[in-house]
């Protein structure tokens, strides 16, 4: 059976910020529908902020490249089933950075390709920053580290894309009934798209086609949703396929204390999820969990999930004083899993509970509650 074949899809959609009115919390704090709650945290990635959607420029001129950009952010962000993959296609942003300078470094619960087709940047790994010039890409997997560098007045133009992936949830069924078929194994779709977490940090020359498979993307913007996202889905296979990069890697960091601490202090900033995979965090540092968790507790004096609720706490506080979201939709936003633990927590931290601190503090009495 061809990939095509295998291929199912889900109309599910990002909740468009501004489509919300549950809550007047700011919208690039408010998470989005369904399992996109890690989208949320893009508020602490200052990428974001440096990107601006501009039309993805052809050789053929500009024509309706407008209306193809609008027409992909309607419709390329959702999920795909392939095979045993849940594929969540997350976000395509041109970029042309105007005016800024750096990102610094964070991390990503997400995948992310960049490419570069026009002008220079600068990314970098924990270690030595690599020049990215036009006609090259990079690629990072969640939970790495990285940051940029731009040339303010004649910035780089180029293209983010970014996904993630699950096991679907009929194969994960089929696993624990131990049913599970030949798609979990040498054809597995979920398999070798979770190979790209091994890809090497580096940056890339284009020897494989990627652009032209980009622009086919962009071409077919018009087209049915279904026929845009499959285009997307095509596109990661190729990369997937890709065993041996050829390119200039990056130098990997000397991990002292001070820069683990740094690494895991990114992390958890950027984590805006309550269920944060902190094995994962280890993993990413190449170490298990019980020997990050126990160094780190050796020296700072506190626990990983200690040092959470602190940075999840204080984002808590600035939102009940800086918004007049209810204290559930606080409680939500800032990463904690129930209303009651968020209060229990806050009042052990802070002597008051949430409403008492935002009254006493904020002096707005008739602020929103509940």
């Amino acid at each position: 059976m061809g990939v095509a074949d295998q291929m199912q899809f889900s109309h599910k959609k990002f909740a468009s910020p501004s489509s919300s009115s549950s809550t007047s919390i700011p919208s690039h704090c408010r998470a989005s529908a369904g399992r996109s709650k890690f989208i949320e945290s893009t508020s602490f990635c200052t990428k974001m902020i440096c990107c601006i959607m501009l039309r993805w420029r052809q050789h053929s001129g500009e024509g309706g490249d407008h209306v193809r950009i609008q027409a992909l952010e309607e419709d390329v962000y959702g999920h795909v089933v392939v095979g045993d993959a849940d594929i969540e296609i997350i976000e395509v942003i041109a970029e042309h950075p105007w005016g800024a300078k750096r990102c610094p470094p964070h991390v990503h619960a997400w995948y992310e390709l960049n490419y570069v087709y026009e002008g220079t940047m600068k990314t970098g790994f924990g270690g030595d920053m690599l020049e990215v010039k036009a006609g090259e890409f990079f690629l990072i997997p969640p939970g790495v580290e990285h940051s940029h560098e731009y040339v303010p007045d004649a910035p780089h133009r180029g293209l983010c894309l970014r996904w993630s992936v699950e096991r679907a949830a009929a194969t994960a069924r089929e696993e624990d009934e131990g049913t599970e078929d030949e798609a979990a194994g040498d054809g597995s779709v979920y398999r070798l798209l979770s190979e790209l977490r091994r890809w090497p940090p580096g940056c890339y020359p284009d020897r494989y086609g990627l652009k032209e498979r980009l622009e086919a993307i962009f071409a077919e913007a018009d087209s049915l949703p279904l026929v845009v996202r499959l285009s997307v889905v095509q596109f990661l296979l190729r990369i997937a396929a890709i065993r041996e990069p050829e390119g200039r890697s990056a130098r990997p960091a000397s991990l002292t204390d001070a820069a683990l601490l740094r690494k895991v202090e990114i992390h958890l900033n950027d984590s805006g999820d309550e269920r944060m995979d902190v094995r994962r965090l280890a993993s990413s540092l190449h170490m298990s969990y019980h020997h990050l968790a126990r160094k780190y507790k050796r020296l700072t004096g506190k626990t990983i999930v200690g040092r959470l609720t602190e940075i999840r706490l204080a984002r808590a506080a600035e939102l009940l004083l800086g918004t007049s979201g209810s204290i559930s939709s606080i409680a939500e936003v800032a990463g904690f899993g129930t209303v009651y633990y968020f209060s229990r927590v806050f009042k052990k931290k802070y002597g008051c509970s949430p409403r008492e601190y935002r009254n006493a503090h904020s002096g707005r009495h008739g602020a929103a509650g509940e």
